[in-house]
């Protein structure tokens, strides 16, 4: 393959490739925003709204510039998940008053990852002046924006989409210094259908890599098994009509010897073809 070196991003050895994969849409969505409107520096206080595949990627990357993060979702069970595994500071129920109460005026900045209809003006009381709300989840339906609390404080409500070549490459080298990689679970190919239905129940922690190489491998092996039974039996015929008893019973004991070993995954398929087939 010949690719044009502007549109190549080198991912650097230690990062696997399949935790990497994702980073190259969620880690640089919420990467590049944090650069951009400076909510990377240390000691800065960073909401993160939603602990999904852009959330959860958000917290890793602010946490490794050294900002506060607070997450703020609507699912209290989330906490756990939150604050012990991924390092969160601190946890807002949105839907609960009192808590955002307590945290009103408290934030520099704020990304929001949720791509579902919900208020934002609860969001906005959030940020000191100044304070910027990042928006990269894309809403179905038109957010209802109140300009009020936006003059009063010059507060600024932003989106941000991805980023260029140049800083997802920044974003790379940066989570390999870091070892940032995205919480994944690899399946295979005919997995897709039931990963479907468990995405709609939001039911994947956090993105589902598809393992393309060893599907293949496994279909390949499939058609290689049964290349390999078609030769046998045709070879069978062929020497019960010569009458070769001693020649059926080799390859009867060659071909079991050959399956066992194929099922422990012991053996090539290639070099076991070639030579039942030149036998």
């Amino acid at each position: 393959m010949v690719v044009d070196e502007h549109y190549v991003i080198r991912i650097p050895d230690n990062l696997p490739l399949d935790a990497c994969a994702s980073l190259l849409y969620a880690g640089i969505t919420t990467y590049s925003p944090l650069r951009y409107f400076g909510l990377d520096k240390p000691g800065m206080h960073v909401g993160v709204v939603g602990l999904g595949g852009l959330g959860h990627a958000a917290v890793k990357f602010a946490k490794a510039l050294g900002v506060k993060v607070t997450v703020i979702s609507t699912s209290p069970g989330k906490k756990k998940e939150a604050v012990e595994r991924l390092g969160a500071d601190s946890f807002l129920v949105s839907h609960d008053p009192d808590q955002m109460q307590v945290a009103m005026g408290t934030m520099d900045g704020i990304i929001d990852t949720v791509s579902a209809s919900h208020p934002v003006l609860p969001l906005i009381g959030l940020l000191k002046s100044h304070g910027k709300l990042i928006l990269v989840g894309a809403a179905e339906k038109p957010l209802e924006l109140p300009v009020f609390p936006l003059l009063m404080r010059r507060k600024i409500v932003a989106g941000s989409g991805i980023g260029g070549i140049k800083e997802t490459q920044a974003m790379i080298d940066f989570a390999s210094k870091q070892n940032i990689t995205s919480d994944i679970e690899v399946i295979p190919m005919n997995y897709v259908n039931t990963a479907m239905e468990r995405l709609v129940k939001a039911d994947v922690r956090y993105r589902f890599v598809i393992d393309i190489g060893n599907t293949l491998k496994a279909a390949y092996n499939l058609l290689a098994l049964w290349f390999l039974n078609l030769s046998f039996l045709f070879k069978v015929c062929l020497l019960l009509l010569d009458k070769n008893i001693h020649g059926f019973y080799s390859l009867v004991v060659l071909n079991l010897i050959y399956l066992v070993l194929s099922l422990l995954g012991t053996q090539n398929f290639n070099s076991i073809l070639y030579l039942n087939l030149n036998k």
